[in-house]
């Protein structure tokens, strides 16, 4: 895992993530480490209209969430794991809503409270996360909830919660999302690492790792409408050090026409839990990967699956 982990992190040069990171010349520093004076810049650079936050080395404390809610504003560290900002709250630390073209970068998240979650989006459009770590050690935390509408990007990120992350929002199509070369881990056994809540119309996963858990992805009806996808493409992905009794990709739909397409390639999913298991999926194809599990892989109530030039273990 270590080994895995640096080369994710180390890998800064290799990544564009789309969409780009918003750059101001617009900038605030706070003046201060604590919610109250990086909300004070957020403020400043909002009544401008578009701006970035500017955070120097040094240790933040937060009691309280810090809201962005403007277009164009982001946060950012001076020099990759020089930024640390330590939550002494239960709740989220940074809240972005109803915004277009913000983004966090170049952060050290962590806490070791319970219920706390590192970043959250609600109806976002064009938002990025970026060379950033979420360390969540308290019980039921979750890393990344994201509930954007369009265009976001996380890439060479590192998050370690309970629930390191939670894509989807009641009411919102999460529609264009692009995590490459990061890292989630479940500190919990029994947890999920990627939990699909609402509506996906498009989203990828590339070169990013999968750790702990019963599940890497789980992804079940909610009871509503808004449970459809078009499109999950996971390239090279990998899920291990799971518990046994889970499932690495689990997705379970009530009407397979909720998910049109699932495309797995080069990727190396479980190996203490069961491979694939794939209930009421229209279209599925597993392309150069290995399924390893008891079973490697199983379907029901599918259609149209098809598996090339892949390794499937039974343990």
């Amino acid at each position: 895992m270590s080994r895995l982990l640096l080369m994710v992190l180390a890998a800064c040069s290799s990544v564009s993530a789309a969409p780009a990171m918003y750059r101001d010349t617009n900038v605030c520093t706070p003046e201060g480490y604590t919610d109250v004076a990086i909300q004070r810049c957020v403020d400043q650079v909002s009544s401008d209209g578009h701006g970035g936050v500017v955070l120097l080395n040094g240790s933040y404390n937060l009691y309280d969430t810090v809201v962005i809610d403007t277009n164009h504003v982001e946060l950012r560290g001076v020099g990759r794991g020089a930024v640390f900002i330590n939550s002494e709250f239960s709740g989220v630390m940074f809240d972005f809503r109803h915004t277009g073209g913000c983004g966090i970068r170049d952060v050290f998240l962590y806490s070791f409270r319970d219920s706390v979650v590192g970043i959250k989006t609600y109806d976002t459009t064009d938002f990025a996360i970026l060379d950033t770590r979420v360390l969540l050690q308290g019980n039921g935390g979750t890393g990344i909830s994201l509930g954007s509408r369009d265009s976001t990007s996380v890439g060479r990120t590192y998050v370690q919660a309970a629930y390191p992350l939670v894509l989807g929002a009641p009411g919102l199509v999460l529609d264009h999302t692009w995590i490459r070369d990061s890292v989630f881990h479940a500190t919990s056994a029994q947890n999920v690492v990627t939990v699909i809540a609402e509506r996906i119309q498009e989203l990828t996963l590339d070169g990013v790792a999968l750790v702990g858990g019963a599940f890497g992805i789980l992804w079940e009806d909610s009871g509503n409408d808004y449970g459809k996808s078009s499109l999950i493409r996971l390239l090279a992905v990998r899920y291990e050090q799971a518990v046994r009794g889970g499932c690495s990709v689990y997705i379970n739909r009530s009407d397979y026409n909720h998910l049109a397409h699932l495309v797995i390639r080069d990727s190396t999913l479980a190996y203490e839990v069961d491979g694939l298991c794939l209930l009421g999926v229209r279209s599925a194809v597993f392309d150069s990967g290995t399924f390893d599990g008891a079973p490697g892989a199983k379907f029901s109530r599918s259609e149209g699956i098809a598996i090339r030039d892949s390794l499937v273990v039974e343990r």
